[in-house]
């Protein structure tokens, strides 16, 4: 008598079991999809970052590029007003220079 009580305890017991195991895998297919999405979203946010960091330094590089061009023709225009006197300026630099690596 006593297992004939008990069979049907253990059949629920085992739906039971049965259905805590789908649930659990449910919840788990659920994280990983609920990961997956971040792990998406978090990409392409760095991909916007390094996007924009990109368009920053290319920006910067031009800036830096224009700001030497300026330079060159500010010295190049010097140069050509005042030949004489850059070429004695040239030669004191250059003594100045030859006098710090002499007591090197």
């Amino acid at each position: 008598m006593a297992q004939t009580r008990r069979d049907p305890d253990i059949g629920a017991i085992k739906q039971d079991l049965a259905a805590l195991r789908k649930t659990i895998d449910d919840l788990a297919d659920d994280f990983n999809r609920a990961g997956d999405n971040a792990v998406e979203e978090a990409a392409a946010r760095f991909g916007e970052t390094v996007k924009k960091l990109r368009a920053q330094l290319n920006e910067a590089v031009q800036d830096v590029a224009e700001r030497g061009r300026r330079s060159a023709e500010t010295v190049t225009s010097s140069v050509s007003e005042r030949p004489m006197q850059s070429l004695m300026l040239a030669f004191a630099a250059g003594m100045i220079i030859a006098q710090f690596l002499k007591r090197r």
